[in-house]
């Protein structure tokens, strides 16, 4: 059974200077091992099929390091925030055209 840890919000880059983006599909619950397992990290590629929208269906890449914030959930009480996390992503023919994001100085690399 599902457990809603996590509120994922997918969004799009439209621009390669990634200043413009919309909603590719609606905010959905996910659990905590799913949000954070290494699923989502910066280059992931993913295909995605939009059934609302088929124009939207296709071949997208993590565009940028998610942003994670807190939020309210109809699940938990009242003293609790949990998790959101907004997941950037760029079809895949956009994100060859955006620079790459550079890595932490903190990065072992």
């Amino acid at each position: 059974m599902l457990k809603p840890e996590v509120r994922l919000l997918t969004m799009v880059y439209e621009t390669a200077d990634r200043q413009t983006y919309r909603e590719l599909m609606p905010p959905h619950w996910v659990e905590m091992d799913y949000a954070f397992g290494g699923r989502f990290e910066y280059g992931a590629v993913f295909q995605i099929e939009c059934r609302e929208k088929p124009e939207d269906s296709g071949t997208y890449v993590v565009a940028n390091l998610p942003f994670l914030s807190s939020t309210r959930s109809p699940f938990v009480d009242g003293n609790s925030s949990p998790m959101q996390m907004t997941l950037y992503l760029a079809r895949e023919e956009l994100f060859a055209q955006m620079s790459a994001i550079a890595p932490s100085p903190d990065s072992p690399e």
